[in-house]
């Protein structure tokens, strides 16, 4: 009897997940959301940093200058069709140049610059 009561304990554990907390349908969407925004602006400045890349091949240097809105007359319509001007979460990217190297990044979820939720790369010649 009491092998019987304890493999369905056993049983139980097993089937509710070994008492870890399930997430609610809220959570499961909420979660669901970031990893989608997150995933879009990655790619987002993936196709992003390979048009610099691709510039900087054919022009042996970066596009310059500290702002984002440098990158469009550079960059458009030879090396990206159409350049993203903001993330996932509706904030402009962020673009540094000293002339041999560059940063492109957003400011992720938070809004916030040097966060570990940040997407950045980086290039350097």
């Amino acid at each position: 009897m009491t092998r019987v009561l304890i493999m369905l304990a056993v049983v139980a554990l097993l089937r509710c997940g070994g008492g870890q907390q399930k997430e609610t349908y809220a959570e499961g969407v909420i979660r669901r959301n970031k990893q989608a925004r997150d995933t879009g602006s990655d790619l987002n400045i993936r196709n992003i940093q390979k048009a610099i890349d691709d510039y900087r091949n054919d022009n042996d240097a970066y596009p310059a200058g500290n702002d984002y809105t440098v990158l469009t007359p550079a960059l458009t319509p030879t090396y990206i069709v159409v350049l993203p001007e903001r993330d996932s979460w509706g904030r402009r990217y962020r673009y540094e140049c000293d002339g041999r190297s560059y940063r492109l990044s957003s400011n992720g979820q938070d809004g916030l610059p040097h966060t570990p939720d940040d997407i950045v790369v980086t290039g350097s010649s």
